[in-house]
């Protein structure tokens, strides 16, 4: 078969006649049809098809013939064959193709075949089919292929016998192919052209096809290539080709088929004519080359030929329509495009735009209005819209035209009429169709509507939807309009559109959106005013490009869509109305970059004022006019204008002035009231025109001679007339207010106005223009324009006179300005004058005399408020004296400052200060604070002094200053004395044998300090180390004092465990066991390990270490210890000794023998829960067992804290005191709870604050359960008089007391407030309980005070409640009558009390004691015990003994946490007396006496045994050593304790004095408070230089009792919290700073107070141990950060690390409290800067502290988005800006460990944070990542695009510019812009899903790129947002805005790719990314099938192409014409999947 077809072949072509080869062909055939082999007829068909290939056509005609019929016959495939005659089309010959191509088209249009390829096409949105293959691949290579397609398409399109359905499917399957061949434009101009007029023809001819074909050449042209570049298509071609196929587009439109039927394809005709208008707009506005203007010429012709061709037509350029299918957005009308491009453009432009619009008012004039009426509101609002749009371009253009001068004026004038009928025309249909909507509003919803109605708005409703494709400068017109449209005030109209509420631009929103556009125009202005400085050649570059166009679209694009609201009315909201009127009046002046857009805005300000009718808006008009004139080119249009108010004033000045000549005829008395009439509406005008020229002259000098002129003018006719009117006032303030103005802008230009401001001073009696002069001629003196001294001479004839300076002489207003003179010309002309000569100093003299005379103000009454006789002053006169007397201290002050080098004038001004602190001391009442000047010109005098006195820091060193008192004082031979107290208990030890004298004996030498003696050396050491800084060692022991110490101690130990009975008295008990011991045992064990190192040291001694020593001694204690608990001959005395020797022992060296403690703890627990396994003895074991349990209490607290015993113990304790079942002994029960409360006292409030605060509540338990009355059984139990329960109750009782200052630490308020509630309404007042519960009634009298100090410190309590209620009635008995022996019996314990109370509110801050009633105590004890006639009973003197002891500071029954176990005295009744230096000596003679009273009554033979037991005990307990501790006032050895040293003529020692005496008077008043408050102030305002030339003095004792004394005044507790902090250095202040930042202390404070003492943290940190620093933040800061993070952030970290940047240190106390007395905070907070600045650098432990601190609470920040929406909040941003600050400081470490960048979305909120922490940090390249790169944002972007939800999605585009846009920007100096977009493009690619978010962030990064060019449509679009700005309205605005006007940078990407490329031909953008490129990686994201992309996003990215495509001359390389064809054909297929996409809203 094969080898017959090859011969036959050669046949074929061996033969030339056509009949032969016709017949072989046809033989071929013959044998393919009667194969029957389907392989051998496949082969063959191979090389039958070959013969296509032949050169003779008739060959070629019959093959195709052959194989159309084995087609038919279904033996050939059909899309084979197509396939196989196309890839034949490159070989053929030209003359060929047609053939191949025809037979190809009809084999392609079979019925079934087209149908196939049709579904398949509609389902996939593409089909790859052999026809259209052939159109793409061989169009521009096969010419021919067009000749042959057009002939056959016309054919088969044309056929009139076919039906209308088989044409329109075949036109919809040649629709791809005409296309593809339509867009070879450019390559194929001629051949495309004839392939259009084909289409063209059909649509003529056939009918059914007219409307296809239209829509179909309407939609391709967004799709044609404008490649002007292209070498083939010279001059534009390619542009006036596509004009041509509009040209027949129109004709098409122009002449349809007669028989089509366009009312049933009514809205695609439409849709076809829009789409043809909006190309030609876009050919419009796109082009700006000179080349261009014909073009956008014949766009614009014929677009006016669309409008003229039918009514349709016309209609249309009102309309708006619906863009790709989606009704949120519609398409601007056309005439607002046009009226945009208006005043801009070119004559012949504007003509035919005028003629448009002309056109389309008259044709919207001619239909019947009611028609227009009855339509729907939003239709309304369109063309409403669309009307106050076209005010403007209109008003501008007749400014224009008057401006111009053209040769045919009757034309121009013509014209110019025409212009302003239509503006007429406008403002009648703006106002009737206004009129309408606003009536429709007012009618009720429910009113009927007929049907026609509903018709007509269901029409006008139904918006056609256009698949068009906006390009570059339409993109921001579009969405500007559909901004504009959301302005709807009806609500159902809203929602008939389909949109949410919320989307729409509210009437109510404008001004703020308004506000907003001006905030960020003005605030990018600047920031590329300072770009421009540092790019100046690039900007010359710029603006010359600039000038050149003459026009910027941005700018002219803000001032078209703007304006309207410059007429917008609104009568329903006329206030609001008003408002946008005055904010656009504001907003546009500040939109102009250049002299023409400025001068566009005069006409439309001026026609607004002609028709504006409200008169603040006129007001803001005419004050806006100068603004204009800033441009130079506009100075000459706005003067012009007032010239012309001007003339116009004139002629009504004339035309009063001949009324008033009438009325003078007519009648004398009405001449008056009409000329004051007349002249209120007229003569008014001259001084607001000066006030407007003097805004002008700041734009030009030349205006000045016009404002000398008017001045002058004034002047004159003010002067003939001897009664001025109102009007002639204000004219002349006007004239005194501009020269002041001249004055301050230009002194020069100042000097020349001298003469009339020397006649309004010299000559003019107003005070007003008084005032205003003095002014004017102080800023000429400040400016060496005139010399002061000279001026002062001239006006003193009319201003100096004496009588002038009294206060009822001269007006307030005059004398502050006058002295306001003196203060700034006075002062200039002494600054720097050392030797001045004496005229002037007799000048200045004379000068500060007059002002000292006026601080003395007669209507201020310094003694009395009700001194006002005199009937011409009232209190508003009297504010103004005041007013004058603080501006007299002000100026004062300044000449102080200035400086005064001259001392003559100095102590003049010097000389007067007792007056002033007569003021300070005897203000008024009824004023709230001191006046501010005052308290200036006190600080200014007493820097002054600090400055010139330096000798007062160390005045004190030469001061011979009295001690402070001791119990043993030096002087008094305190040696003596201690040896002979020793002597007398040690001999009575020896000689006596009662027993129970023998343990007082024994008690007391436990408490005896046996190192007294190194006491007091140590005391003198550290003063002379403090006063000459040498070391002084201690005095060393000898062996033969070590061993006689050993001795001594051995010896008391062993008879203390034998003799010491303990069981005789419980007060005795509680004396020894809580105190002596421990004291004892201490000192016992430093004897024994002295003596063992001394046995050390002999040579047969072993060394051992210091710590083998201390365990070797310790066990050696022990062993002795346990062998007298565990032998069986013990006795109950010996054994229980022995457990609290034993105790004390573990207690006092727990820090050096930790484990034997423990040790000590476990057998202590073994005798409590297994007793019966250690002792057989059942009465011995309990006494043990009950001293055990009193021992783990004591011995707790010294457990490291994760110790399992501290547990364990807490439950043994808790079991044994509360259970029920444990059946305990009751004293076993007394030191459970005693146990416990000691336990809960001494347990660290930091360490270990669950256990302490557990305890506190097993106790509170308890105490409620015993003592409250809900509990009958237990009320039962205290009726009943059962000594068990008394015993239990007691101890109870005695442990509240003990944990009251546990309460405190833990600030449990409520608990201790209510235990102060039972005891002191139910307990302590109660007669029946204190006689059936003696004992706990007793007790409850000891322990009582402590809850009272406590409540107290809490403020829970007052000083009042305690000194008028609770001493007198509970301690002093003022208010019962008992009986004598109820007196003795409880007065033991009332004394205790009432002593413990004195000393425990002292060391609170307690201020209500006087040192006359300590004074009284003494020496009434004292009397007492010096008694010889035994006048008084033995209670009475043992009470006087423990009185004295107790407030000399004996330890005994402390229940103190500072003291109890410390062995220390309790210092705080000392320290009071010696706060008291003069009272010191006194009081020192006094304890003299009082100890030798005590020594006798102890050596007298008649003294009681009990007396002896307790003298013993005092005697011993008052020999301790006094510590001072943080609780002490801060005594300091070298500080003097007041300034008495000092002469007093000093201003410090006045201050210091004052203080002093508020301290010790007795009453509080106003007057005290606010002279205290004052004069802290004056030491606070002092700066850091001088703050550290105060006199050194005892501040710490002055300051806290100020504080404690005036501590319900918080201004004052503010003012002391000043003062420490930046002070904290001097004397003792950290100590007292450390104490109110305890935690009791702080959470006992007002917020206020504790706001003031968070802020101060930076300044005193570093002065506190880092103990309490770590204290600090672990209690009191990780509490407030939970609930102010901003405070603690900006307020205490970012200042520790020195980040005092101004911005934020001005926002400090924007989150202040609400607290009234808050208000100095700013003030304060501002004295804190001069300190911060100087700040030291932080201790590496205090750092390392804070550090630990801000890396465990970054968590604790907030996050960056608001709760109730996607939106970012700003207060948020601003505080995780303000916390990266201090991050900044980390190590790169400890930074990746609290900032962990995940990859993906977990929790968005936490993470986002962490992403914006980040960046901040990484903003920092100085900072721990070091050098920032791309890689740093690697996880940033991944975690970007991992959002899946839309709310995720929404909040990343909120947080976007944050942590990527603005960084990577800022970072462009460490990678190229070019990297920034092939990184993220990569990005966006790789990602699956989220392309919108990659794609708003390549929008953002080339937005911010272009930001010069283009941040006038960001503003507008509401697409910047500076949350970190300082405007708090701004932010308030911003975010009312951004929940209503929400655009993304992505919508304007169009634009901005247009706006970057050419920015590249302009060379202002570097970039080497190829349009080309561009192009291609966006067609990659549309192609890319697995995008969710919503169809809004993919046109955004569509009309990108589109706009790159029209920009591709750009490149440098050209491309070829192939490669340009296939690029076409590409976007063709971007369009085909944009087409078949759904439509869906999303993204």
């Amino acid at each position: 078969m094969e080898s017959k077809i090859k011969s036959i072949k050669k046949k074929i072509e061996e033969s030339n006649h056509f009949q032969i080869q016709r017949e072989s062909v046809l033989l071929i055939y013959q044998l393919l049809q009667n194969e029957k082999s389907t392989q051998i007829f496949d082969s063959s068909v191979i090389l039958f098809l070959q013969l296509i290939y032949n050169p003779n056509t008739h060959v070629i005609e019959t093959t195709i013939e052959c194989i159309i019929n084995l087609i038919k016959d279904k033996k050939l495939n059909r899309e084979f064959v197509l396939n196989k005659l196309i890839e034949s089309i490159s070989s053929l010959e030209r003359g060929n193709v047609g053939i191949i191509v025809k037979v190809i088209i009809l084999l392609s249009i079979d019925i079934e075949y087209m149908s196939k390829i049709i579904k398949e096409t509609n389902n996939k949105g593409y089909s790859i089919f052999p026809l259209n293959t052939l159109t793409k691949q061989h169009a521009l290579s096969k010419p021919e292929i067009y000749d042959s397609f057009s002939m056959e398409i016309e054919e088969l399109l044309s056929d009139s016998n076919i039906p209308s359905s088989l044409l329109d499917q075949r036109f919809e399957f040649l629709k791809p192919l005409v296309s593809n061949l339509l867009l070879n434009i450019n390559e194929l101009p001629l051949e495309t052209s004839l392939l259009h007029n084909s289409l063209i023809r059909i649509a003529h001819n056939i009918s059914t096809l007219y409307q296809p074909i239209l829509s179909h050449l309407s939609s391709l042209l967004y799709l044609y290539n404008n490649n002007n570049n292209n070498k083939n298509n010279k001059n534009n071609n390619g542009s006036y080709q596509k004009i041509q196929y509009i040209r027949d587009l129109i004709d098409l439109i122009r002449f349809p088929p007669q028989s089509s039927n366009q009312l049933n394809q009514c809205n695609e005709f439409q849709k076809s004519i829009l789409s043809i208008i909006y190309y030609l707009m876009n050919v419009f506005i796109s082009g700006f080359n000179e080349k261009e203007i014909s073009i956008r010429n014949m766009a614009l012709t014929q677009i006016q030929d669309l409008i003229e061709l039918s009514p349709i037509s016309t209609t249309l350029l009102w309309n708006q329509s619906s863009l790709n299918s989606s009704s949120q957005n519609l398409n601007t009308p056309v005439l607002v495009v046009l009226l945009l491009y208006l005043p801009s453009s070119l004559v012949c432009f504007q003509k035919k735009i005028l003629n448009i619009l002309q056109s389309s008012i008259e044709s919207l004039s001619s239909i019947d209005l009611k028609q227009i009426l009855k339509s729907s509101d939003s239709n309304k609002q369109v063309i409403l819209h669309t009307l106050r749009l076209s005010l403007s371009p209109i008003i501008r253009i007749i400014s224009n035209f008057n401006q111009q001068q053209q040769q045919q004026e009757q034309e121009q004038q013509l014209q110019n009429e025409n212009l302003k009928k239509l503006l007429k025309q406008i403002e009648t249909l703006i106002f009737t169709i206004s009129t309408n909507i606003e009536r429709n509003q007012e009618i009720n919803s429910n009113q009927d509507i007929d049907d026609e109605d509903i018709e007509e708005l269901i029409f006008n409703q139904s918006l056609p939807t256009l698949d068009i494709y906006l390009l570059d400068n339409f993109i921001p017109i579009n969405l500007a309009w559909n901004l504009l449209m959301m302005n709807n005030n009806d609500s159902s109209s809203r929602s008939s559109n389909g949109g949410d509420g919320g989307d729409y631009l509210k009437y109510e929103i404008i001004p703020s959106w308004l506000e907003i556009i001006k905030f960020n125009i003005l605030n990018q202005k600047e920031i590329i005013e300072e770009q421009e400085e540092e790019e100046k050649e690039k900007e010359k570059e710029r603006k010359s490009l600039i000038n050149k166009s003459n026009i910027n679209f941005s700018n002219e694009f803000l001032i078209y869509f703007l304006s309207p609201f410059l007429f917008y009315k609104f009568n329903q909201q006329n206030e609001i109305a008003s408002e946008i009127r005055i904010k656009t009046i504001h907003l546009l002046p500040s939109i102009c970059r250049n002299s023409i857009e400025s001068i566009s805005l005069i006409p439309l300000f001026f026609f607004s004022i002609q028709r504006e009718e409200s008169s603040n808006v006129i007001l803001d008009l005419l004050q806006s006019l100068p603004d204009l004139a800033n441009n130079k080119e506009c100075l000459n249009s706005v003067v012009k204008v007032l010239s012309i108010l001007e003339q116009q004033t004139k002629k009504q000045q004339q035309q009063q002035q001949q009324q008033q000549q009438q009325q003078q005829q007519q009648q004398q008395q009405q001449q008056s009231s009409s000329n004051s009439k007349s002249s209120s509406s007229s003569i008014i005008m001259p001084s607001f025109l000066l006030r407007l020229y003097c805004k002008l002259l700041k734009s030009s000098p030349l205006i000045f001679t016009k404002i000398e002129e008017l001045i002058y003018s004034i002047i004159k006719e003010t002067t003939t007339t001897t009664t001025l009117s109102t009007i002639e006032i204000e004219n002349k303030i006007s004239a005194a207010i501009t020269i002041k103005e001249i004055c301050e802008f230009d002194s020069n230009l100042g000097q020349e106005l001298i003469q009339p401001l020397s006649q309004f001073l010299c000559k003019d009696n107003d005070p007003t223009i008084l005032s205003i002069s003095l002014e004017a001629l102080s800023s000429l003196c400040e400016n060496e324009i005139l010399s002061f001294t000279s001026a002062w001479n001239v006006i003193k004839k009319n201003l100096g006179q004496e009588e002038s300076f009294e206060q009822d002489k001269r007006s307030p207003m005059v004398l502050c300005s006058l002295l306001d003179f003196f203060s700034r010309g006075g002062v200039c002309d002494l600054r720097g004058e050392q030797n001045l000569e004496q005229k002037t100093i007799d000048i200045i003299s004379d000068i500060i005399r007059r002002i000292w005379n006026l601080t003395f103000v007669k209507n201020i009454n310094l003694q009395d408020n009700n001194h006002h006789d005199d009937s011409n002053l009232n209190e508003n006169n009297n504010n103004i004296n005041l007013k004058v007397q603080s501006k007299a201290f002000e100026t004062l002050g300044n000449f102080i400052n200035a400086p005064l080098l001259n001392l003559e004038l100095f102590e003049k001004i010097k000389s007067k200060v007792p007056h002033l602190l007569i003021i300070l001391s005897k203000y008024q009442k009824n004023q709230e604070s001191i006046d501010e000047n005052l308290i200036y010109l006190l600080n200014s005098l007493l820097k002054n002094e600090l400055t010139e006195k330096r000798s007062l820091k160390t005045a004190h060193q030469n001061l011979k200053q009295t001690k402070s008192i001791s119990i043993f004082s030096s002087s008094s031979g305190s040696n003596n004395n201690c040896n002979k107290i020793f002597e007398l208990l040690n001999n009575e030890l020896i000689n006596e044998s009662r027993t129970g004298i023998k343990s007082g004996i024994l008690g007391g030498l436990l408490w005896f300090n046996n190192d007294y003696d190194s006491q007091v050396t140590t005391q003198q050491q550290q003063q002379q180390q403090e006063n000459n800084n040498n070391e002084i060692k201690k005095r060393v022991e000898s062996k033969k004092e070590i061993l006689i110490n050993f001795k001594l101690n051995n010896q008391i130990l062993n008879e203390s465990i034998e003799y010491l009975d303990l069981s005789r008295d419980l007060l005795t008990k509680l004396m020894i066991t809580l105190g002596g011991w421990n004291k004892f045992m201490n000192q016992c064990f430093q004897a024994l390990k002295k003596n063992d190192l001394m046995r050390q040291s002999l040579p047969s001694g072993t060394k051992l270490s210091i710590k083998e020593t201390n365990e070797k001694v310790f066990n050696e204690i022990e062993t002795m210890l346990l062998k007298n608990i565990n032998e069986n001959g013990s006795t109950m005395v010996k054994g229980e000794n022995s457990v609290y020797a034993l105790i004390s022992l573990a207690k006092t060296q727990s820090s050096i023998c930790y484990s034997q403690m423990e040790s000590i703890v476990n057998q202590l627990i073994q005798w409590i829960t297994k007793p019966e396994e250690h002792f057989k003895n059942g009465e011995n074991y309990q006494l043990i067992q009950s001293a055990s349990y009193l021992g783990l209490g004591i011995l707790l607290p010294h457990l490291l804290q994760d110790s399992p015993l501290i547990k364990e113990s807490i439950n043994i304790l808790e079991f044994a005191a509360t259970s029920s079942t444990s059946k305990l002994d009751s004293s076993i029960k007394f030191n459970c709870y005693l146990s416990l409360a000691i336990c809960s006292l001494k347990l660290s409030s930091t360490k270990h604050q669950n256990e302490k605060k557990r305890i506190n509540l097993i106790i509170y338990n308890s105490f409620l359960n015993y003592f409250d009355n809900s509990n009958n059984d237990v009320q039962h139990a205290l009726n009943d008089h059962d000594p068990t329960s008394s015993m239990i109750f007691g101890g109870l009782c005695l442990a509240i007391g003990y944990c009251s200052d546990s309460f405190e630490q833990l600030s449990m308020s409520t608990q201790l407030s209510k235990i102060y509630e039972i005891i002191e309404k139910k307990l302590i007042r109660n007669q029946q309980f204190s006689i059936e519960n003696n004992l706990a009634h007793n007790l409850l009298l000891i322990s009582f005070p402590s809850i009272i100090g406590s409540c107290f410190k809490l403020s829970l309590i007052n000083s009042n409640e305690i000194l008028n209620n609770l001493i007198p009635t509970i301690y002093l008995n003022q208010d019962k009558q008992q009986q004598q022996q109820q007196q003795q019996q409880q007065s033991i314990y009332q004394c205790i009390g009432y002593n413990n109370l004195i000393q425990i509110l002292l060391s609170k801050g307690f201020t209500g004691f006087d040192l006359s009633m300590i004074q009284q105590l003494l020496i009434s004890n004292n009397k007492i015990m010096n008694d010889a006639n035994n006048n008084y009973s033995t209670n009475v003197i043992i009470n006087s003994v423990i009185s004295t002891s107790i407030l000399i500071g004996s330890p005994i029954l402390t229940q103190s946490s500072q003291v109890l176990f410390e062995s220390s005295l309790e210092s705080s009744v000392l320290n009071f007396i010696n706060s008291n230096p003069n009272s010191r000596k006194e009081f020192q003679s006094l304890l003299n006496e009082i100890i030798i009273s005590m020594s006798n009554l102890f050596k007298s033979p008649n003294t009681d045994s009990k007396l002896i037991r307790y003298i013993s005990i005092c005697l011993g307990s008052i020999t301790l050593s006094t510590t001072y501790n943080n609780n002490n006032n801060g005594l300091s050895g070298g500080e003097p304790e007041n300034f008495d040293h000092l002469s007093n003529d000093l201003l410090i020692k006045a201050l210091f004095n004052t203080l002093i005496d508020s301290t010790t008077s007795s009453t509080l008043n106003d007057l005290n408070l606010t002279t205290v408050e004052s004069c802290l102030r004056i030491l606070n305002q002092l700066n850091q230089n001088d703050s550290i030339k105060l006199p050194i003095v005892n501040w710490s004792t002055i300051i806290k009792r100020i504080y404690s004394k005036f501590r319900d005044n918080i201004n004052i507790k503010k003012q002391c919290i000043t003062f420490v902090s930046k002070n904290i250095k001097l004397s003792t202040l950290s100590i007292v700073m450390s104490e109110w930042l305890s935690l009791s202390n702080f959470n006992s404070e007002s917020q206020s107070i504790q706001l003031k003492l968070i802020k101060s943290l930076p300044l005193v940190l570093n002065q506190l141990s880092p103990i309490r620093v770590n204290s600090i933040f672990d209690e009191i800061i990780s509490n407030i950060i939970l609930n102010d993070p901003f405070l603690i952030w900006n307020n205490v970290l970012n200042k520790l690390f020195n980040q005092n940047d101004q911005d934020d240190d001005q926002d400090d106390d924007d989150d202040d409290d609400d607290d009234d007395d808050d208000d100095d905070d700013d003030d304060q907070d501002d004295d804190y800067k001069d300190y911060n600045n100087n700040n030291e650098i932080l201790l590496n432990e205090i750092k390392e502290i804070i550090s630990r601190f801000m890396i465990l609470n970054v968590k604790n920040l907030p996050s960056p988005f608001i709760k109730e929406n996607e939106q970012l909040s700003s207060d948020n941003m601003k505080l995780l800006k303000i916390a990266s600050k201090s991050l900044v400081h980390l190590s790169k470490e400890q930074l990746q460990q609290c900032l962990v960048l995940l990859s993906g979305i977990v929790d968005i909120d936490s993470e986002a944070k962490i992403q914006y922490l980040y960046v901040l940090v990484l903003a920092n390249g100085n900072g721990p990542f070091g050098k920032v790169t791309l890689s740093n944002f690697y996880k940033i972007k991944s975690w970007c695009f991992s959002s899946t939800t839309a709310e995720q999605q929404s909040k990343v585009l909120s947080i976007l510019p944050y942590i990527l846009t603005k960084p990577l920007i800022e970072n462009q100096n460490s990678f190229t812009f070019d990297s920034i977009l092939n990184d993220i493009f990569d990005s966006i690619t790789l990602t699956q899903r989220q392309h919108v978010i990659g794609l708003e962030l390549l929008s953002q990064l080339i937005s911010t790129q272009i930001n010069n060019s283009i941040f006038e449509f960001n503003s507008f679009f509401n697409l910047y947002f500076n949350f970190d700005s300082n405007e708090i309205k701004y932010n308030q605005i911003k975010s009312i805005c951004n929940t209503s006007i929400s655009f993304r940078y992505l919508e304007l990407l169009p634009y901005y790719l247009q706006v970057f490329y050419n920015g590249k031909l302009n060379n202002t953008i570097n970039t080497t990314i190829k349009v080309t490129d561009f192009i291609g990686k966006l067609s990659s994201l549309l192609q890319n099938r697995s995008s969710v992309l919503g169809l809004k996003t993919k046109s955004i990215i569509f009309s990108s192409i589109l706009t790159l495509n029209q920009l591709k001359f750009i490149d440098s390389s050209v491309n070829s014409a192939n490669d340009n064809q296939l690029q076409q054909l590409n976007i063709f297929n971007l369009y085909k999947i944009l087409k078949s996409s759904p439509s869906n809203n999303s993204n």
